[in-house]
């Protein structure tokens, strides 16, 4: 399954509206956060998979998709967001089959979120 190419890795103009609704301190809070979790997120998903418990990996997707989201991350926010229904579904050969792409566009996300958090920090 590709990645959905109409989304943007990160809306930088939601950084910047986050910045002025919860302050810069709190901004780099939720990044750091985000980097530390994203990847282990992406991982407890594949393992999560892998077992065929679909209900585990449905309620990490829920968090990824939901950090990735307020973080302005719209393409990983709608590749989990499509795991997450896949797991909901039952549809483990389909959730499966999208992990690579969430682990890249995880990976992605997390460099362009580190050197954002260096500018502001």
């Amino acid at each position: 399954m590709a990645e959905p190419s109409s989304d943007p890795l990160v809306e930088a103009g939601t950084l910047k509206e986050l910045e002025i609704v919860v302050g810069a301190e709190v901004t780099l809070q939720l990044i750091q956060m985000f980097l530390d979790s994203g990847a282990e997120r992406v991982a407890a998903v594949r393992k999560a998979a892998e077992a065929s418990d679909a209900a585990a990996a449905a309620e990490i997707l829920h968090s990824l998709k939901s950090s990735a989201l307020t973080l302005g991350a719209r393409r990983l926010g709608r590749l989990a967001q499509q795991a997450e229904r896949f797991a909901t579904e039952g549809a483990g050969d389909e959730l499966t089959a999208l992990g690579p792409a969430l682990a890249r566009a995880c990976d992605e996300t997390t460099r362009y979120l580190d050197e954002y958090r260096e500018q502001l920090g």
